[in-house]
């Protein structure tokens, strides 16, 4: 097997993707933050040209895996940034028509049309894919590796950019029949500025229908060939089972290939046929390593019941507040999550400031501002946080959020007095880098920070019948 992909990778997770000198903070807040436009925010659109273009710009001289992947994730980052922004500059014309009707303003639509034109930043990402397509050709050989597939699948995803690069030129592009509005409008009795009024919102909701779900889908694509792993060459469990899924059930192929993969210690054996076996459609605990998520097991069901163990990543630049990471996107750390108890790491005072991402690759960000909650992708973490804290002896319920901003999740126990267990943690959303926890909005029981399912009372939380 090759271990060309192996190189560096571990370093990958704390590397910086896209060098920025300066960054303002309002920046940053309209583009990861806000999840709703204003007409100011609008204008917007040349910050997110130019943080594409900077971003693409660090993708030269791509030569080996290491480079490859971060280049991979660049990409799936950058477009989701697209579809953020379109999202929002959309959302909010659509939902303010009168502000651009009956000529008010029409000298801003084609101000707005161009902030919403990023044919030069697709174009340069067809070129930045060519390069990374030549340097997975050593790896089509190699059904074993996680890149054995990359480059026939990135050569599909070039396609679909290559096109985007001749469309995506802002609302104006969709297919619509120009004469039919035109017909319609007198027919109705208005004049010229209502007719070309009418047919930029009919642009603008073709161009949200339309562009944004395959600006989503290519965003997920891409994410899904972001696979790291450490210079020790041992899978995750999610690659290892993706590779054994190549070959056909119950076959002796598939057998062999196992074998393989257990005798050059890419996985366990036992791990990957548990996988196969499990009724859940996910995988709930990725490391490929048993060790540390044992020791919160342990610590969790035994000396300290109540914490819920998740799977999290913790990039160095994610803090909650006013955070002004200076890289703007993402590490690749993002993409390799690890074991986390929860509730321990919400007692740690350094951290308290940090956000802890869920995986975008099993749980991708929204591609509408407007369903961040009414999604699949959101009902899939829905599930995983449930479960865990069910594992956890600690079942937690989502019973909404603040503003359409949040949901919170509560604990399900109530103590012998009848009183609710405090603990509660709320689920946040960023359009570009996907769903996380947010620990300044993190609440516990008070009495013992390690035993959340205990009252004042010190009576042990009962499951709630109500809930």
């Amino acid at each position: 097997m090759s271990g060309g992909g192996t190189e560096g990778t571990q370093a990958l997770q704390h590397e910086l993707l896209v060098p920025a000198d300066e960054w303002r903070y309002s920046a940053e807040y309209r583009l990861f933050v806000k999840h709703c436009y204003d007409r100011v925010d609008i204008f917007s659109g040349t910050e997110t040209q130019r943080l594409i273009d900077s971003a693409l710009a660090s993708c030269d001289n791509v030569s080996n895996a290491k480079e490859a992947i971060t280049t991979i994730a660049i990409l799936a980052t950058t477009i989701q940034l697209i579809t953020s922004h379109v999202s929002k500059v959309t959302n909010h014309v659509t939902k303010n028509k009168p502000m651009y009707s009956r000529g008010q303003h029409r000298g801003l639509l084609d101000e707005v049309n161009e902030m919403c034109n990023f044919k030069l930043q697709f174009k340069n990402m067809h070129d930045v894919m060519t390069v990374a397509i030549s340097v997975f050709e050593e790896y089509t050989n190699d059904e074993l590796h996680p890149y054995f597939k990359h480059g026939d699948k990135l050569i599909q995803l070039r396609e679909q950019i290559r096109l985007l690069a001749l469309e995506s030129t802002g609302f104006w592009r969709p297919p619509y029949n120009q004469e039919g509005e035109v017909v319609r409008g007198l027919i109705l009795g208005l004049d010229d500025v209502e007719v070309k009024s009418s047919m930029w919102h009919v642009a603008v909701k073709q161009y949200h229908d339309r562009f944004l779900p395959e600006l989503g889908s290519l965003a997920v694509s891409l994410r899904e060939l972001v696979l790291v792993f450490g210079d020790n060459g041992q899978y995750s469990r999610s690659i290892a089972l993706e590779i054994v899924k190549r070959f056909p059930p119950d076959t002796a192929k598939r057998h062999k290939a196992i074998l393989r993969l257990v005798e050059e210690g890419r996985a366990g054996k036992s791990t990957v046929y548990q996988e196969l076996r499990s009724e859940f459609d996910m995988i709930i605990y990725d490391e490929g390593r048993r060790s540390e998520r044992q020791r919160f097991k342990d610590m969790s069901y035994q000396d300290c019941p109540g914490h819920i163990l998740l799977d999290l990543c913790h990039p160095e630049w994610t803090r909650a507040k006013k955070c002004q990471f200076k890289t703007v996107l993402v590490t690749v750390g993002l993409f390799s999550p690890k074991c986390y108890d929860l509730f321990s790491i919400s007692m740690c005072t350094a951290w308290r400031d940090h956000r802890f991402y869920f995986c975008p690759r099993r749980f991708p960000p929204p591609y509408d501002a407007n369903k961040m909650w009414d999604c699949e992708s959101f009902g899939r973490l829905k599930w995983y946080i449930r479960h865990c804290s069910e594992k956890g002896k600690s079942p937690v319920y989502c019973n909404g959020g603040h503003g359409g901003k949040t949901r919170r999740f509560r604990c399900n126990r109530k103590s012998i007095d009848g009183k609710g267990c405090k603990f509660a943690f709320s689920v946040f959303c960023d359009l570009v880098h996907g769903y996380y926890i947010d620990l300044h909005d993190f609440s516990g029981c008070p009495v013992n920070c390690f035993r959340h399912d205990l009252h004042k009372s010190h009576g042990k939380c009962h499951a709630a019948t109500n809930n």
